[in-house]
C-alpha cells in the first residue's frame, strides 16, 4: 500500500511538472512573438 501511494504521488508530480513546462513554453513563445512585433514596429 505504501509503495502504491508513493507511485501515485510521483505520477501526480510528473503530471504537474509536465503541465508547468507546457505553461512555461507557451508563455515563452508568447513573449518571443510580442518582442518580434515590438522590434518590427521600431525598425
Amino acid at each position: 500500500m505504501h509503495k502504491k501511494s508513493i507511485f501515485v504521488w510521483s505520477v501526480k508530480l510528473q503530471q504537474n511538472l509536465y503541465t508547468l513546462n507546457i505553461n512555461l513554453f507557451v508563455s515563452l513563445q508568447a513573449g518571443v512573438e510580442v518582442r518580434l512585433v515590438y522590434f518590427n514596429r521600431i525598425s
